[in-house]
C-alpha cells in the first residue's frame, strides 16, 4: 500500500477523494495500517513535551488525517459491497477510545489546542457521514463528542474552526432526524468543569 506514504498535510484528504475502493482496498492491509497510524500517534502523544509541542502536533495531524482516509475507504468499500468484512477500522476506533484520547490530549495542546480541535470535528464529521448508524449512539464516540461541543460554548471560534463546527452540528442534525430514538442522548446530558466530563444517561425505551 504504498499510496500511504504521506508528502504533505493535504495528502490524505487527496487521496480520500481519488481512491477507488474496487481497487485500492483490502481489508486486512487498510486494519494494519489504520493500527499502525494510530499506535504512532498515540506514541507522539505520550511523549509530548512543551518544548517540541509544535511538531508533535504536526505529527498527530498527519496521522489523524491518514486515519480519516482509512475509515472513508472502508466506508465506501462497504457502500459497494455490503458482503464486506466488517468495519474493523470503526471498531478498533470505538473500542481503543481513540476519540477520548485525543481529546483530553488536545486540551493540554495550547497554542495549537484550535488547530488540533479542527482536526477533531474534521474526524468527526467523517464518522457522522460515513458510520452515522453505527456511532450515533456509541459511548467513545458520542462523549468525547460531546465534551469537544461543549468547549465551544461562551466561544467565538476563528473562522476556519466555526465553519467545520457549523458543518459538524449539521451532519449531527442530519443524523439524528434520521435516528430520531436517540436524540434523548443529546438532551439528558450534564456537563461539569467546562466539559471536561460528562455523563451520558440512556435514552427512554
Amino acid at each position: 500500500m504504498s499510496w500511504l506514504r504521506t508528502t504533505g498535510l493535504s495528502f490524505a484528504r487527496q487521496l480520500s477523494r481519488s481512491l477507488d475502493p474496487r481497487h485500492d482496498y483490502e481489508p486486512q492491509a487498510c486494519y494494519n495500517s489504520f493500527c499502525k497510524h494510530w499506535q504512532q500517534a498515540h506514541d507522539i502523544i505520550q511523549k509530548s513535551q512543551p518544548n517540541h509541542l509544535h511538531d508533535d502536533v504536526l505529527g498527530v495531524v498527519n496521522h489523524l488525517e491518514q486515519l480519516a482516509t482509512l475509515l472513508v475507504l472502508e466506508a465506501r468499500a462497504r457502500e459497494i459491497n455490503t458482503a464486506t468484512s466488517p468495519a474493523a477500522c470503526l471498531e478498533y476506533l470505538l473500542s481503543e477510545n481513540l476519540l477520548d484520547k485525543l481529546y483530553e490530549w488536545a486540551v493540554c495542546t495550547g497554542k495549537y489546542e484550535n488547530a488540533v480541535r479542527l482536526e477533531q470535528l474534521k474526524l468527526f464529521g467523517n464518522l457522522i457521514s460515513h458510520y452515522s448508524a453505527q456511532v450515533i449512539a456509541a459511548e467513545p464516540f458520542l462523549r468525547p463528542l460531546l465534551k469537544l461541543l461543549s468547549g465551544f460554548r461562551n466561544e467565538l471560534p476563528p473562522p476556519n474552526l466555526e465553519s467545520q463546527l457549523v458543518s459538524v452540528l449539521n451532519q449531527l442534525c442530519v443524523a439524528l432526524m434520521q435516528n430520531m430514538k436517540f436524540l434523548d442522548l443529546f438532551f439528558l446530558t450534564t456537563h461539569t468543569h467546562k466539559g471536561s466530563q460528562a455523563d451520558i444517561s440512556a435514552p427512554r425505551g
